[in-house]
C-alpha cells in the first residue's frame, strides 16, 4: 500500500485478530476443524460453549473477545445474529448497514458491526492510534477503546507499537 496510514491501520486491526483469537484466547474445536462443513458439528459446538463461540472454537472465560462481548454485546447479538444468517449477500449487507445506522454511536467504524470479532479488532486499531478518550463523556464505542486500556499488558504493547512506528515513520 502507498498510503502508510491505511497500511498502519489494517495490519493492527489484523494483529488484533492474532491477539484476540489465538488459541489460548480461543481453543480451536477439533471437531469443526475435521469437518468445517457440516453444520450439525458447528451447531453442537455452539450449543456446548457457555461463551462467546468466534466459531473457531469456544472462548475462554477471559479472553478478551469473550469480556469485550460480554460488555458490549449481550443486547445486540440476537438482532446480529438473524442479519448474520441471512443467505442473500445483497439483503445481508442492506441488514448490516440498516444495523449500524440503528447502533452507530456504538461502534468505531461501518465495518465493526460485522461481527463481535471485528469489532474488538477495530477498537484496538483506535486503541493504538488514537489519544485516550475522555472516560466521563466517553460514548459505547469510546469504552470500546477504553477496554484495553484496564490491561497493563495492552497499555504496555501499545507503547511499544507506538514507539515502533515512530522509528519506521519518523
Amino acid at each position: 500500500s502507498s498510503n502508510k496510514q491505511v497500511l498502519t491501520f489494517t495490519l493492527l486491526h489484523e494483529f488484533a485478530h492474532l491477539l484476540t483469537l489465538n488459541s489460548t484466547q480461543v481453543p480451536p474445536s477439533e471437531a469443526i476443524f475435521a469437518d468445517p462443513n457440516d453444520n450439525r458439528i458447528y451447531q453442537k459446538e455452539f450449543d456446548a460453549c457457555q461463551n462467546y463461540f468466534p466459531g473457531e472454537g469456544c472462548s475462554n472465560e477471559n479472553s478478551y473477545i469473550n469480556r469485550f462481548f460480554d460488555r458490549f454485546w449481550p443486547d445486540l447479538y440476537a438482532e446480529w445474529q438473524e442479519i448474520d444468517w441471512e443467505e442473500d449477500e445483497d439483503t445481508y449487507y442492506d441488514l448490516l448497514y440498516d444495523f449500524y445506522d440503528t447502533y452507530e454511536d456504538q461502534f468505531l467504524t461501518e465495518y465493526a458491526p460485522t461481527s463481535p470479532a471485528e469489532d474488538i479488532a477495530e477498537a484496538f486499531a483506535f486503541f493504538v492510534l488514537s489519544p485516550t478518550p475522555e472516560s466521563p463523556s466517553a460514548s459505547i464505542a469510546d469504552e470500546k477503546i477504553l477496554f484495553f486500556y484496564e490491561s497493563p499488558k495492552m497499555v504496555q504493547l501499545r507503547r511499544e507499537i507506538l514507539n515502533q512506528l515512530c522509528v519506521e515513520f519518523p
